[in-house]
């Protein structure tokens, strides 16, 4: 089995495999807690979502949410657009910089499960 087409297979499936080969123990980028990678994470695949709508994706606060997303756009990671009609409501999406981080990191995560596959068989990784 090729494991580069393997792991791009399994990237959906992120979470499971972070959890069994503790991924995120091991892969750090830039200092960024791993509750922020997922706010980044949620924007990069919804492309553009609001505060509200990450809040009910990550299960949070909408109150803890806004915190964080704030201190992210402040590191310029997110880039926060006013809605017209609604001046409290905004548009998220990745900065540059943000989406250079997130697959900066997806690289990292991606080259950490290759080195791990290689520890166990194909039997193993499956069950």
């Amino acid at each position: 089995m090729d494991k580069d087409i393997f792991i791009k297979n399994c990237f959906n499936m992120v979470g499971l495999l972070r959890d069994k080969f503790n991924i995120d123990q091991e892969v750090k980028i830039r200092d960024i807690p791993s509750s922020y990678f997922m706010i980044l994470d949620v924007i990069d695949h919804e492309t553009v979502i609001t505060v509200t709508e990450l809040a009910e994706h990550l299960g949070i606060s909408q109150s803890n949410c806004s915190r964080s997303v704030n201190k992210l756009v402040l590191k310029g990671l997110i880039d926060k657009k006013e809605y017209m009609d609604d001046r409290r409501v905004y548009d998220l999406t990745l900065s540059k910089k943000g989406k250079g981080i997130i697959n900066e990191n997806n690289e990292r995560i991606h080259q950490e499960i290759i080195e791990k596959m290689e520890l166990y068989g194909e039997k193993e990784l499956l069950h």
